[in-house]
C-alpha cells in the first residue's frame, strides 16, 4: 500500500494502527483489514481474530501469529510492535501479520 493511504489513515485515525493480516492455506477470515489500537495487545487481537475465523479449528491445533517474521509476546502492545518494525522517524507502513494454524495439543485417540 501507498505512503498516501497509510498517511490518511494515521490522519483520520491518529491512535489506530493499519494491520493486514494474510493466511494459511488452512484458514480464510472474514476480513483481512484491521484498524488496531496502538495499546491493543497481541492477545486482544489473537481474540479478535478467532472471531473472524471462517473456517473451524479443531481442539488440538493452536493459532500463531507471526508480526514482522517473528511472533510477540501476548503482552506486548501494537504501539511498541509498530514502533520495533519502523523507528521513531523510519517510514512507516501498514503493518503486515500472519495466522497459521499447526497441530500442538495431540489427540486423544493417539493414547488408546
Amino acid at each position: 500500500m501507498s505512503d498516501s493511504a497509510y498517511a490518511r489513515i494515521k490522519k483520520r485515525h491518529p491512535n489506530r494502527i493499519p494491520v493486514v493480516v494474510t493466511c494459511d492455506d488452512k484458514l480464510s477470515l472474514s476480513k483481512c483489514k484491521y484498524l488496531v489500537q496502538s495499546d491493543l495487545t497481541v492477545a486482544h487481537f489473537m481474540a479478535v481474530l478467532r472471531r473472524h475465523l471462517v473456517s473451524e479449528i479443531s481442539p488440538e491445533q493452536g493459532l500463531f501469529l507471526m508480526i514482522g517474521n517473528r511472533m510477540s509476546c501476548g503482552t506486548t502492545t501494537f504501539g511498541t510492535i509498530e514502533h520495533e518494525l519502523f523507528g521513531a522517524d523510519g517510514d512507516r507502513d501498514f503493518v503486515e501479520a500472519h495466522l497459521s494454524v499447526e497441530n500442538t495439543f495431540g489427540h486423544d485417540r493417539m493414547l488408546s
